[in-house]
């Protein structure tokens, strides 16, 4: 290793990053690997503490002031004495070029922003525990690579070079790990609901196939639909044959389900009508034979005191209720009318319990929609992850920008530059506001945008609101209530000589749970919006200390 260890013998990691907040993240992450960490803001910084404690590896952003990522690269790989300390760089990587400049700068690694805690502890780990490649000797000629017109000598081994492409590749993919192993998810889900239809067609499909007329019950009745035969299996409903004999097959079913399956009431609501063959009525006591017989009437059949699972066979639906399939058809006698045709002597069927099968489509009807709702839920979830990461990147943006401006402009123009190069245009408006309380309690208005001033006809560049002359102002509420204030309606309290606001926002800056100032913005040409006032929030929450 290139450094010495520190009095703990942890290893050294130096964090060159210019953003407070990200360099703060960086530090507690590798002091939580074991490590010890030392911050820089830039590449100048830096080469200070590389001289004074050499570190066992470099975390590098790019975009830095006074010396960015790659001339610290660049300065490092140079030195014979400090060529051995790893160099990753920390970066958005949005360009291919950003891919070559590090190449020609002799960096080591890239890890991606926002970048993966695994990843990146895998890198560190990997380079302290072997050395880095040497970069050539001077007599070895640099690779030169032409890329956008721009010449890039890449002074490097094919090793290297290799080693390098490949690190990053592996950090592109696997930002696109979580949402591949979702959408993977997603179509599993799928797969096994595709499955389950088709194993329930197949099922239907076999089912039709059987032989048409062996049901679990087989039964006969006469012209009258009273019943003249019915074998054993009509047990399942608690009757012996012989105590059905001579009754009408309407005593074992519910009386709506004997009026919608019986001749008698079914014929006459069909009387003159072409029904064709799907609308044909399927009848208990049928009539007709061969192609025109009844197939799959459903019904339901009572049970004598709820016994219907007697003698071990399958749970009805109720007690008292099983459902069943019949099919049946008309048998006519030798003997034939005044005009030749065979008299119509009854009719026979076989019922078949098809509880089961109820029960069957209805638990998969019931898998089939939790699946969908958990589909939807996920794609939605999906979406809302996406959204917030978008959100997130966003804030994260303007919070950098804002960072930036504390550090590099004066502190009487910090506020104005803040109004006017970060939050108008993030919100999209044409008035901004920024206030603060003092140590007296007043609210100062040490900025606002060019137009407020104009409008007003404010003289001062810093305006005094003495506490007791807030009234019931929208600022004054939200610095108060610590609550945001937000209208999408023109203002109809608004002070003489003050500007007109169509559209408003007053977001409380709270620090320690005290209300501390206020950043307010006005006059968007359309309505603000909630991600509108989250990300205002969010900006007062990062300015509050």
């Amino acid at each position: 290793m290139m450094g010495e260890t520190d009095a703990e013998g942890r290893s050294r990691i130096l964090v060159v990053e210019d953003s407070p907040i990200q360099a703060e993240m960086l530090r507690r992450f590798i002091e939580q690997e074991g490590m010890a960490a030392l911050v820089a803001g830039n590449g100048a910084e830096a080469l200070a503490i590389v001289e004074e404690q050499p570190p066992d590896l470099i975390v590098t952003d790019i975009a830095m002031p006074v010396m960015d990522g790659f001339e610290l690269c660049r300065a490092i790989k140079e030195s014979e004495r400090w060529r051995p300390i790893p160099v990753i760089l920390l970066t958005s990587l949005s360009e291919p070029a950003d891919l070559l400049k590090g190449l020609a700068v002799g960096a080591d690694s890239y890890v991606i922003k926002p970048y993966d805690e695994e990843d990146l502890r895998a890198k560190i780990n990997t380079f302290l525990s072997q050395p880095v490649a040497e970069l050539p000797g001077k007599g070895v000629a640099p690779l030169e690579f032409d890329y956008g017109g721009e010449i890039y000598s890449l002074q490097a081994s094919q090793d290297k070079i290799l080693h390098f492409l490949i690190t990053t590749y592996e950090n592109a993919i696997h930002q696109n790990r979580s949402l591949l192993e979702a959408q993977v998810s997603l179509k599993e889900a799928k797969d096994r609901l595709d499955q389950k239809l088709l194993e329930l067609e197949e099922s239907e499909e076999r089912y039709r196939s059987v032989v048409e007329l062996v049901p679990d019950i087989i039964y006969r009745i006469d012209a009258a639909g009273h019943f003249t035969f019915l074998n054993d299996a009509v047990q399942i409903l608690g009757y012996e044959p012989d105590e059905l004999l001579g009754h009408h097959f309407s005593l074992l079913m519910l009386p709506a389900d004997a009026e919608s399956v019986s001749r008698s009431t079914v014929l006459p609501r069909f009387a003159g009508q072409q029904t064709g063959k799907e609308g044909v009525p399927l009848l208990f006591d049928e009539r007709r034979s061969g192609e025109r017989s009844t197939r799959g009437l459903e019904v339901r059949l009572l049970s004598r005191d709820g016994d219907s699972h007697r003698s071990g066979l399958v749970k009805s639906l109720s007690d008292e209720m099983i459902v069943v399939e019949i099919n049946s058809a008309g048998v006519y006698g030798p003997a034939r009318g005044q005009g030749g045709e065979q008299i119509f002597v009854g009719s026979v069927g076989a019922i078949r319990d098809i509880t089961k099968r109820k029960q069957a489509e209805g638990a998969l009807q019931k898998a089939y929609d939790e699946l969908e709702d958990k589909v939807r839920e996920r794609t939605a979830e999906l979406a809302a992850s996406n959204e917030a990461l978008q959100r997130s990147e966003h804030e994260l943006a303007i919070q950098n920008s804002i960072a930036e401006l504390f550090l590099t402009v004066a502190n009487h123009e910090i506020f104005g530059a803040v109004l006017n190069s970060v939050l108008l245009p993030a919100m999209a408006s044409r008035y901004g506001v920024f206030g603060y309380i003092d140590d007296r309690g007043d609210l100062i208005v040490p900025s606002m945008t060019r137009d407020v001033w104009e409008e007003c006809k404010v003289a001062e560049k810093e305006i005094v609101f003495p506490r007791h002359s807030w009234g019931d102002s929208a600022w004054g509420r939200a610095i108060t209530a610590k609550k945001t204030v937000f209208s999408n309606r023109p203002s109809t309290r608004v002070p003489e000589g003050h500007i007109a606001m169509n559209r408003y926002v007053f977001v409380p800056i709270v620090y320690q749970d005290e209300g501390t100032g206020y950043i307010g913005v006005a006059n968007r040409e359309d309505d603000y919006q909630e991600s509108d006032i989250r990300l205002l929030e969010a900006i007062a929450r990062y300015m509050a200390p």
